[in-house]
């Protein structure tokens, strides 16, 4: 028996109380099947890819093609059979040769739009103050590396990364972080050197992140140069400015994201996107982590999507990541964590 991912199950829960109508599938529902499906079962969908569009079997398809999991996830157009309109499938990998239905557009569509309303209303807003213990928001000093190992699990099996990042530049303003990650698949070693340029602004007294820049300077063996984009239309909030309290909670509602790359290999030009709207908690604060890189005192963070979390421990001295852990629906196991291995301070 040929297996579908854990969201099928949901869906055909769903349809056993509901009466759906189908329209014709457009590029909106389309992306939004495709973002959630990349989010929802990160290890079947890989890594994030761009909607494409074809003309194929008499009828004309959405769909996108994951070349880590070497799958696809296509949706009909306007056909009027083998493959119905509105039809959703998935094919290659684990899922066999065959296109393997999966439901319709519309039904999968409103089993996300329920599984995401109790994220999707209201506006950024500090929900919960606090209990009053309270520090100081700190973001790692110029100069500063850090080195990290991900661990990433896949059933009975994981799959080990490497990467680091050196702090260029720190202020309230903006920040600028290189990135450099590597990993050995088949005896070949990748590795991808990232710069990234956030810029921050104070808005009524919050904080928010409203654009991000990396250049790909280098890919496994053939060097290459990729400049990608990120954009938000309004910014993207991402927390208090000046302190965090024990407690604390936020909400940091969906906004668009365009990302374009420069050159755009795949033809299609920007792609846009809605991020997860996220409720963030300040679980504890002054709490000790011990990882390969040492023990620190920490700020422990939870941030909720709609159908995963993650958990962050920050150092409270000088604000790098000690360790994260992500985690997949109501899941007590992590798909993936992260430690720090070495930190290099600049003084």
């Amino acid at each position: 028996m040929k297996r579908t991912n854990a969201y099928s199950l949901i869906v055909l829960l769903f349809c056993f109380s509901h009466i759906c109508f189908a329209d014709t599938p457009d590029l909106a529902g389309a992306n939004k099947l495709f973002n959630f499906a990349e989010m929802a079962e990160p290890t079947l969908f890989f890594p994030p890819a761009q909607t494409q569009q074809i003309n194929a079997e008499g009828s004309d398809w959405f769909y996108r093609y994951f070349s880590g999991s070497d799958s696809y996830v296509a949706i009909n157009i306007n056909g009027v059979g083998p493959f119905f309109e509105g039809d959703v499938y998935v094919v290659g990998d684990q899922f066999g040769e065959d296109p393997l239905f999966v439901d319709t557009l519309d039904n999968l569509v409103a089993v996300i739009d329920s599984i995401e309303s109790p994220l999707s209303g209201g506006e950024n807003a500090i929900t919960n103050p606090g209990n009053g213990n309270c520090v100081e928001r700190k973001f790692p000093p110029k100069n500063d590396t850090a080195r990290y190992q991900t661990t990433t699990f896949s059933g009975e099996t994981s799959s080990v990364t490497e990467r680091s990042e050196l702090y260029q530049e720190v202020t309230n303003a903006i920040t600028i972080t290189v990135i450099g990650q590597s990993s050995t698949v088949d005896n070949i070693q990748n590795t991808i050197s990232t710069r990234l340029t956030s810029y921050f602004e104070s808005l009524n007294g919050l904080f928010f992140l409203s654009e991000k820049d990396s250049a790909i300077t280098t890919t496994g063996l053939s060097p290459s140069n990729q400049n990608v984009n990120i954009t938000y239309a309004p910014s993207l909030f991402i927390g208090p400015t000046e302190s965090l309290c024990e407690g604390q909670e936020w909400f940091a509602a969906s906004v668009t994201q365009t990302l374009v790359d420069d050159p755009d290999l795949s033809g299609n030009g920007p792609v846009i996107s809605q991020t997860a709207p996220t409720a963030i908690t300040v679980d504890n604060i002054g709490g000790s982590v011990t990882v390969q890189g040492g023990t620190f005192s920490t700020i422990k963070m939870t941030l909720t999507y709609p159908d995963s979390r993650v958990v962050i421990w920050t150092d409270l001295g000088f604000g790098v990541i000690v360790m994260s852990e992500s985690y997949q629906g109501d899941s007590e196991s992590p798909s993936s964590m992260e430690e720090l291995v070495q930190i290099d301070l600049p003084f």
